[in-house]
């Protein structure tokens, strides 16, 4: 589809319900975010319902509560459950991206368990389904008359369904966790997080665990949808973030903390994810926690020594 398709527009005023003995959703709306910058770079939102967000341009990448980064490219989407603190925190210049929210209740314990590891799941590809859909929301102008809804409806109903079977396969697999690899896995995973990212590199990973750097790589890819690269640097944003913005250390201590050479080398490795240097993101943080405002709120107040 061409980029011009993808200009900012409301497509408000579904309310689609579809109610079938297994499963009750309901589709509040449909947004697409077009190609201006600023309109994909969200705050930290939580919502009580599930939303798909479908990269329709370039790519996107989120931040699921404060620790998993994921990233979706043109023609994949990611589903965000309920109650999941989620902001989109980088897209390339011609990005563009659908948001649909809807509603999700289940009347089959089965179904509930497939439903619930809908918050493991990774970006996926998109789907016949998924591109039929997008042509009634975005190709052709929204009508709202009979004929029209009941297509939506029909078409929206086969892609959930295609996110139904998505995690049923996930859930079948998280079960199971007891095989050789997925155990070696974790105890990657659980060291990784346990260093911090600092001082691990693929091939010391592969000595430690005995284990083959193609053999790990593939795990990771399989397994998590991210490489083991990804991981690291993730991991090292985490512990780079809990310390400037709950301790009092210079930058430069942090950079000796997590592995960089000196500041510059650490605050280009955080830009490069966030958009925004040190400085700047520990004055932001600092203004915003709550803490911060109420210090700021009190020294405001208090009146000036004579």
């Amino acid at each position: 589809m061409e980029a011009s398709k993808y200009s900012s527009r409301d497509l408000n005023d579904f309310d689609i319900i579809i109610n079938r003995d297994q499963y009750h959703i309901r589709v509040f709306w449909a947004r697409i975010v077009g190609s201006d910058r600023k309109s994909l770079l969200t705050d930290y939102t939580k919502h009580t319902f599930f939303e798909s967000e479908i990269v329709l341009n370039g790519s996107t990448d989120f931040l699921l509560g404060t620790r998993e980064r994921v990233r979706v490219s043109s023609s994949g989407f990611i589903v965000i459950p309920p109650d999941t603190f989620h902001q989109v925190i980088e897209s390339s210049e011609n990005g563009a991206r659908l948001i649909i929210a809807f509603s999700l209740e289940t009347h089959d314990r089965q179904l509930d368990k497939v439903i619930s590891s809908l918050s493991e799941l990774r970006p996926m590809e998109c789907s016949a389904a998924m591109m039929a859909l997008l042509d009634i929301l975005i190709s052709k102008p929204y009508e709202d008359d009979t004929v029209r809804r009941a297509l939506f409806s029909s078409v929206l109903e086969s892609f959930l369904l295609e996110i139904f079977d998505i995690a049923k396969h996930n859930h079948i697999v998280s079960s199971a966790a007891a095989s050789e690899d997925l155990k070696a896995l974790y105890a990657v995973i659980s060291y990784i997080r346990e260093k911090h990212g600092v001082g691990v590199s693929v091939k010391s990973l592969s000595e430690h665990f005995s284990v083959s750097q193609r053999h790990l790589c593939r795990l990771f890819r399989e397994q998590t949808g991210r490489n083991v690269r990804d991981t690291l640097n993730h991991e090292k944003l985490t512990r780079i973030e809990e310390l400037v913005t709950s301790t009092k250390l210079s930058l430069y201590e942090i950079a000796e903390l997590c592995g960089f050479c000196d500041e510059y080398a650490m605050n280009k490795f955080f830009r490069r994810y966030n958009l925004i240097n040190l400085s700047d993101f520990r004055r932001l943080q600092n203004n915003e926690h709550p803490a911060g405002r109420r210090r700021a709120a009190h020294t405001a107040n208090k009146p000036r020594e004579k």
